[in-house]
């Protein structure tokens, strides 16, 4: 875990020190065991380019070997890297046989510059982990970038008139844009500022410095030839669509599907349990979290876990985790917190480089800080709702498509209640929603901060995205939607900023990618049986967990916001 930037330039001009000291700065916090730069040449139409490429470390695989950037020895490809390679030790091994020589012990750095020597543009898919990638390769006078197939790891790119950046996060790429004197694009406000109100996140949405997120599962090639930039972006993974027919669902029993969701979590598990520095485990005590803890501590019997004691008993989890780890018999520490809600939300803004409207990110952050004290690496429960089918809505989805003319007959306006998360006004939202023509427009009724009529008097004009288009599919394509771009644009950016503001490294098991394609291609009635939400998670933690832990009411990262500001 650890931030990069990869700046091209091609007007003949050096990159000029204050861009890296300034870039430096910007991407610290994600790394605090060491700053590698190379400052490479390349020849271009105006005499003499360059390509920088920075890298800010958090070790945590081979501490010794894996210092970045990284260089073949011949000097001639160069890398920057950030996430964990799990299948590296397999990769490696295969390398081998292949006549590949390694130099370092056991970096999973080392891994990616002798696959891209063997493999080319195709490594990602070689690749299991979360990870995102530049490789500089002169010979073939290319860069070349890729993200992980969830988006686990954030990359984002930049363009102007003579320069081509790529960087862990936007604020980096900001003072790029700053100093090209690239100026602000208001076209790009007004789209991303549609897309915020309505989500809550700006996603893979250009910001106002013309930044944009590399998506999940994406590779890209940079092409400088005499200083003529070139890119060729391509796809190398994307997740079964059962909307599409892609990974067609499967008819299959409940009891089967938890046999083999078992043994695939189980393996994700121990596949993120290597580390050379003090690993552990949140545990909030729901279901996501205290499976992977269980799991984790058939691995690891000594498993450190940690959860938040919140001061408020309206937002405190950890009675629910103490029984968890009662029951699984693992260590907890329950973490006391120092809020300043004001001052933490303030740097997180900074960090964020973006409007980001998601209020989890404060104890997320809170609990990464406070567990930072003890450990450098964590498992989470993180993707569980977005696989498995856990929040309202996608129950709301399902009964939408199944009972539209009778959710239509609901007289909407008398059932509004005062507390948006009660049940009547659940069920004002389900009647609108069902008085919706179209799926995207009962999807937007659920979940949307702006419905479409404030929105346009927010923000006037339609910008033609995908949120004013239909989903193919019913409820399976708005389920997948969520995977595709709620998942990366709000849960995972919020977990990569929360916990690399602490340098704290997180992990996601569910988000394996054998695990996600097998849940993605069952059908929703298997994950849901009898529209419970997380159906079949919860009859397999029932296996390993204690019933209170199983059946409780979910809570999530819940705050007074009304009361604090």
């Amino acid at each position: 875990m650890c931030g990069l930037a990869c700046i091209l330039r091609i007007d003949g001009t050096a990159i000029p020190t204050d861009w890296q000291d300034d870039v430096d700065a910007a991407l610290r916090h994600r790394g605090p065991d060491g700053c590698g730069v190379q400052i490479l040449p390349v020849a271009t139409a105006d005499g003499r380019g360059e390509i920088m490429l920075l890298h800010r470390r958090l070790s945590v695989i081979d501490p010794p070997g894996g210092v970045q950037p990284m260089s073949t020895a011949e000097g001639d490809i160069n890398v920057v890297f950030n996430g964990c390679i799990y299948n590296h030790r397999e990769l490696r091994r295969e390398l081998i046989r292949s006549g590949h020589h390694f130099h370092t012990d056991h970096s999973d750095t080392e891994v990616l510059l002798h696959g891209w020597r063997g493999w080319g543009e195709d490594l990602p898919q070689h690749l299991e982990g979360m990870f995102a990638f530049v490789i500089a390769d002169r010979g073939r006078e290319l860069i070349f970038a890729a993200r992980d197939r969830a988006g686990e790891k954030p990359l984002y790119m930049l363009r102007t008139e003579y320069i081509f950046a790529f960087a862990s996060e936007r604020s980096a790429l900001r003072v790029i844009s700053r100093k090209a004197a690239a100026g602000l694009n208001g076209k790009n406000a007004a789209r991303s500022l549609r897309g915020y109100l309505r989500k809550g996140y700006i996603g893979e949405d250009a910001w106002l410095d013309g930044s944009v997120a590399v998506k999940p599962g994406e590779r890209i090639s940079i092409t400088y030839n005499g200083g003529h930039i070139e890119i060729e972006r391509g796809v190398y993974w994307q997740p079964p669509n059962r909307a599409k027919g892609k990974g067609k669902s499967r008819e299959i029993t409940v009891s089967a599907a938890m046999a083999e969701v078992e043994r695939l979590l189980q393996e994700a598990v121990a596949a993120r349990l290597e580390a050379d520095v003090p690993l552990g485990c949140f545990l909030s005590g729901g279901v996501d979290s205290s499976l992977i803890a269980a799991f984790a501590r058939r691995q690891l019997p000594g498993l450190r876990t940690f959860c938040v004691k919140m001061n408020d008993p309206r937002y405190d989890e950890s009675a629910y985790a103490e029984q968890a780890a009662q029951h699984i018999n693992v260590s907890l520490d329950l973490l006391d917190v120092q809020m300043k809600p004001a001052e933490d939300l303030v740097k997180l803004i900074k960090l964020t480089g973006e409007p980001f409207a998601d209020s989890s990110i404060l104890p997320t952050y809170w609990v990464s800080r406070a567990a930072r004290e003890h450990v450098t690496v964590v498992l989470s429960g993180d993707g569980g709702d977005e696989l498995f089918l856990g929040y309202d809505r996608h129950i709301a989805l399902q009964a939408l498509q199944r009972y539209r003319g009778i959710l239509r007959l609901l007289p909407a306006n008398t059932w509004q209640g005062k507390h948006p998360k009660s049940l009547r006004n659940r069920l004002h939202r389900l009647a609108l929603a069902a008085r919706e023509e179209s799926l995207i427009n009962s999807y937007n009724a659920i979940v949307n901060i702006f419905d479409e009529a404030r929105l346009r008097a927010l923000v006037p004009g339609g910008d033609g995205n995908t949120e004013e288009r239909d989903i193919p599919g019913g409820a399976e394509g708005a389920v997948y939607s969520d995977f595709t771009e709620n998942l990366p644009g709000d849960l995972l950016k919020k977990v990569d900023a929360a916990s690399m503001a602490c340098a704290l490294e997180v992990r996601c098991p569910f988000l394996d990618r054998k695990l996600t394609e097998y849940a993605l291609s069952l059908p929703l009635k298997t994950l849901t049986p009898g529209l419970k939400r997380k159906g079949l998670l919860r009859a397999l933690a029932r296996k390993s967990l204690p019933r209170e832990t199983v059946d409780r009411p979910k809570m999530g990262f819940a705050l007074p916001l009304g009361e604090w500001f």
